[in-house]
């Protein structure tokens, strides 16, 4: 939007136990502070993309859980894509995703 100080997208890329994408999973993106969330979806390489994002202190969870996935900061001056490497979790057959130990 222009006038906004929302200029940067967030990416990264969720793994598994076994080192293996997560293909088609939702994550939730939340901004400190704020009582909603963003929902992110990552495609069959385990990718997600933000939208743009204001700066600020973030973190990344999974529905349901209240077990944050990752945290990071878009600085004042951050502008384009940030990438925030890699996010792991550990993927159990028949329940809830969580994180790897």
């Amino acid at each position: 939007p222009v006038g906004s100080n929302a200029r940067t997208q967030v990416t990264g890329r969720l793994i598994g136990s076994k080192q293996l994408a997560a293909p088609l999973h939702t994550l939730l993106l939340t901004q400190a502070g704020a009582s909603e969330s963003l929902d992110l979806f990552t495609n069959r390489k385990g990718v997600f993309m933000s939208s743009q994002l204001m700066p600020g202190a973030y973190e990344l969870r999974q529905p349901g859980s209240s077990l944050v996935l990752a945290r990071f900061i878009v600085g004042d001056e951050t502008e384009g894509i940030m990438d925030i490497g890699i996010v792991q979790i550990s993927i159990h057959p028949g329940g809830p995703s969580r994180l790897s130990a």
